[in-house]
């Protein structure tokens, strides 16, 4: 699958079971992949060995994801990252280090990721940044504080 550039999974989970029965994942290269749409993605995080350099969208709704990935994967291009009830997303997948990585965000969608208590400070420093989405992230706490340069 080296030229693969486009891949959806959908609805890969019924009644919360989920149905996608793709052995080996972890192996899978995903090297010209430039988007990435996965209903249910059954691991943890992204396999550490993909390259995240080509990606530019990447939704993984209702998820297990705890975190992104595994270390700092340098994803200059994405601009879209849609991540709503990924029920175990945690604060330490969007560390600052790997906030500043994500330069060309446009969309960040969080909703209903219920784990989810704060953000990095450096999220109001992207400069593409025009949606945040928080809806229903229960456990919010604190946002940082929005910096002047931020447009509302």
């Amino acid at each position: 699958m080296r030229k693969l550039r486009f891949l959806k999974f959908y609805s890969s989970s019924f009644n919360g079971e989920n149905r996608c029965k793709v052995s080996h994942l972890q192996d899978l290269r995903f090297a010209e992949v430039k988007y990435l749409h996965w209903h249910g993605y059954p691991l943890k995080s992204l396999p550490s060995n993909h390259s995240a350099e080509k990606l530019v969208f990447l939704k993984v709704p209702n998820s297990d994801i705890e975190q992104l990935w595994n270390g700092v994967k340098h994803y200059t291009k994405l601009n879209q990252l849609i991540h709503a009830a990924c029920k175990k997303l945690i604060a330490k997948t969007l560390n600052p280090t790997l906030i500043l990585h994500l330069n060309k965000l446009v969309i960040l969608n969080l909703s209903g990721s219920k784990s989810l208590k704060s953000l990095p400070a450096g999220i109001f420093n992207l400069e593409f940044l025009t949606e945040l989405d928080l809806s229903g992230c229960s456990k919010m706490k604190r946002l940082p504080e929005i910096s002047s340069g931020f447009g509302c």
